[in-house]
């Protein structure tokens, strides 16, 4: 225990070491574009202030590009998250009984970035508790993948996006930087006129020379008169005549009258600025267009480009992008296109899925890498195996033989494209229930295995894809223990064929239609074994094929399959075969501002280990509805859901002593604000057993950093006790340290006489974001 303890220490202390040595310097924020995208400088202060609010928009030394070359790049950068859970429970009974269970666990996912350009990921974790059954645990895991890299050096080319557009588009910084000089020169030029004309010399100046026309006018008329032998009127009245037959004119100011340069030679002076100025305004909204056009381009080439980054989904995009950009290569890490080859790197505990009839879906304690460069694929693997759920989980693995596998895949094309792979693995398996009698089953020791498969996956277009695989093992129930020449022997022996698997898995698309289709084929003799999951020691025929289809514009969907022999689990025993066709299927409807609703039938199978070791398969089927609606009131909003559950077997079909059961559930919500209410009723039917269920529940963000829930919950059993349970819970958010939560409940479970348990469940939490 005190070793446990150190470790614990250990593991807490670097953790804590590692959230507080994270360099602030690799949150320094890019706002190298903030010039061109911040819309507050465009439309600042009317038509022209765009230009005098932003101040050095067009800039010409570019000193916020300078200021990068300051930054300082740390040796690792590390950010990633750090957490500490326990839990007790009263007593479990899944899958063993046990009183007054406690468990701890803690983990830390560490991203880190060497030199801020090459990433990787580490893992680890502390697990520890009271069981009996369930063993200590301490795992790490370091991993490096594609689409870590790929991501890293998107995160790099969008960080130097202007200094590319500064390179590219030089010509267009020149330009705005002319125009800004050229726009100075007019808006002085326009000052000075405004000025001039605003003036109160120049305002005399039209007010004098209207008089003076207006006096030469009274004159012309009161000569006409004369000519013409009529009545001269007084001066008010000629005055009148005049200012009403030029009234037009003289309220245009002059702008469509001939002035007389000789007789008014400042007013015509007056008028050319007048004229100058009207030219040098339009000038300047033509140079403004011409401005504000620049900036466009500018602005859309970083958009298009950083669109283009953006887009980068995997290595093969990268490399095809900077072959189109070769300026842009240098902002990449050295090797990155090597870097980006390597689909897969592993070490420690990793879960590894390669091929169906090889390697799949196991948890290897040690190494594995896989490259694809250019057309060569090639993987390589080798470690500790737990191919069974009880291999890292219970505490009795003294009584197990120890697995390992050591693999190489060697392949041409693309993996996830085209490609034809061979694939050798080798290594020692542990075989449940290898041998059986009708008394007792015995397990063997570790078998060594070894096999080849030949895998060629098609990809016919983009939206169907075809993969074959044959494969030939050394497995041979007679021999306890096969040497190597005879495992070769065994697997090229081609007059035996019961040591061979075939495997054919199509997924396939119909975009015209909306329909999709997916299942496989699998036959696996009777000596055939791999490191999978799968059942051994008999002949194996299993298929599964999926339709889902889309009706009435994409508002219902229907989903069907049917299946074999379809055994996915690390407790399948040797010769387990069912000759049991499932069928299923499943509907649901959705329409806009209406209620979801979705109907599935589930015929499905249960495998039970007895105490013997002994495996044995119970099947029944399942039937479920479900009606979901979500809307507002108002300002809050709310979702309901009832649902319908009911399993068809009986005490035959199953090795629990509860079946045939059914139940209903209604639950409704409410978030409104900073409060939540969840109400909730169900009622729950079974052979011995009626529970009726009411919960209330609420919770409320009381603080920015203070959250509370709680809740009551009633049940009636057998309509003739009443048991109370309830939940709360605590959350808080303390400033540079983490979240912390509390949780309590007291809940119910059934027993063995057909009555509830009570059972109280506890949990403390902590979590840190750095």
């Amino acid at each position: 225990m005190s070793t446990t303890f150190s470790k614990i220490f250990v593991f807490v202390l670097l953790h804590i070491c590692c959230a507080q040595v994270i360099l602030a310097q690799t949150e320094q924020q890019d706002d190298r574009l903030n010039w061109l995208l911040d819309s507050t400088q465009v439309t600042g202060n009317g038509c022209f202030g765009w230009l005098t609010t932003a101040a050095g928009a067009i800039p010409r030394y570019y000193p916020a590009i300078a200021r990068q070359t300051d930054v300082k790049i740390p040796l690792l950068s590390i950010h990633g998250d750090v957490s500490y859970d326990f839990q007790y429970r009263s007593f479990v009974d899944t899958p063993y009984y046990q009183k007054d269970f406690s468990q701890h666990s803690i983990q830390a996912n560490l991203n880190i970035v060497y030199r801020n350009q090459y990433p990787m990921r580490v893992v680890i974790r502390q697990r520890f508790n009271n069981s009996p059954y369930f063993r200590d645990m301490f795992d790490i895991n370091a991993q490096f993948n594609e689409r870590m890299m790929t991501n890293r050096a998107k995160q790099l080319l969008l960080q130097q996006a202007d200094n590319w557009m500064h390179q590219r588009l030089s010509g267009l910084y020149a330009k705005a930087d002319s125009l800004k000089q050229e726009y100075e020169q007019y808006k002085k030029s326009v000052t000075a006129l405004t000025t001039e004309l605003s003036s109160e010399a120049k305002f005399s100046a039209l007010v004098k020379a209207k008089e003076q026309f207006v006096e030469r006018e009274m004159k012309q008329l009161a000569d006409e008169k004369k000519q013409q032998g009529l009545e001269v009127p007084d001066t008010e009245v000629l005055k009148q005549q005049v200012m009403s037959r030029y009234d037009s004119v003289l309220r245009k100011g002059f702008a469509q009258w001939s002035l007389d340069s000789i007789n008014n030679p400042g007013l015509a002076k007056l008028q050319g600025k007048q004229k100058d100025l009207e030219k040098k305004q339009q000038d300047l909204r033509s140079k403004e267009q011409d401005i504000r056009k620049a900036e466009r381009q500018i602005t859309d080439s970083i958009a298009s480009l950083k669109k283009q980054v953006n887009q980068l989904r995997d290595g093969n995009m990268l490399r095809e992008f900077v072959n189109e950009n070769k300026n842009l290569e240098k902002e990449l890490p050295k090797g990155w296109r090597l870097l980006t080859s390597i689909k897969n790197i592993g070490i420690g505990r990793s879960w590894v899925d390669y091929s169906e009839l090889t390697i799949k879906n196991i948890s290897l304690t040690g190494a594995h890498v896989e490259l694809n460069p250019g057309k060569l694929y090639i993987a390589a693997g080798a470690g500790r195996v737990n191919a069974r759920f009880r291999d890292f989980v219970l505490n009795n693995q003294r009584e197990q033989p120890r697995q390992n596998v050591h693999f190489i895949r060697v392949g041409l094309g693309d993996k996830e494209k085209n490609n034809l792979i061979l694939t050798y693995y080798s290594g020692k398996r542990s075989l449940l229930n290898f041998i059986t009698d009708s008394v007792r089953p015995v397990t063997s020791a570790a078998q060594n295995i070894m096999g080849i498969s030949l895998e060629n996956h098609i990809r016919i277009d983009r939206n169907n894809e075809l993969t074959l695989e044959i494969a030939r093992s050394s497995f041979s129930p007679s021999a306890a223990n096969a040497g190597k020449d005879e495992g070769w022997q065994q697997v090229f022996n081609v007059n035996n064929r019961s040591n061979e698997a075939y495997s054919v898995k199509l997924n396939s698309y119909w975009p015209q239609t909306q329909t999709t289709v997916s299942g496989f084929y699998r036959k696996m003799g009777e000596h055939f074994q791999s490191f999978n999951l799968q059942p051994l020691n008999t002949e194996q025929e299993s298929y599964a094929v999926k339709l889902k289809q889309y009706l009435w514009r994409q508002r219902v969907q229907v989903e069907a399959g049917i299946r074999k022999n379809d055994f996915s689990s690390p407790y399948a025993n040797p010769g387990l075969q069912s000759k049991t066709i499932f069928k299923s299927v499943m509907a649901s409807v959705r329409i806009p501002k209406y209620p979801v609703i979705t109907v599935g039938f589930y015929p499905s199978s249960q495998l039970t280990m007895l105490d013997n070791n002994v495996l044995v398969e119970n099947q029944y089927n399942t039937l479920t509805g479900i009606l979901s609606y979500a809307f507002r009131l108002q300002k809050a909003a709310m979702t309901s859901n009832l649902s319908y559950l009911k399993f068809y077997n009986t005490a035959a079909d199953t090795s629990f002593i509860y079946y045939n059961a059914t139940n209903w559930s209604l639950n409704h919500s409410i978030f409104w604000q900073k409060l939540q209410l969840q109400s909730g009723l169900s009622y729950a039917s079974q052979s011995g057993l009626k529970v009726t269920t009411l919960e209330q529940s609420a919770g409320y963000q009381l603080k920015n950093w203070l959250y509370v829930q709680g809740g009551l919950k009633y049940n009636h059993v057998n309509t003739a006790k009443t048991l109370w349970g309830g939940t709360g819970g605590l959350t808080i958010n303390i400033p540079k340290l983490g979240r912390v939560q509390f949780q309590y409940e007291r809940s119910y479970l059934p027993g063995l006489d057909r009555n509830l348990l009570p059972m109280d469940m506890g949990r403390f939490n902590f979590y840190r974001l750095f």
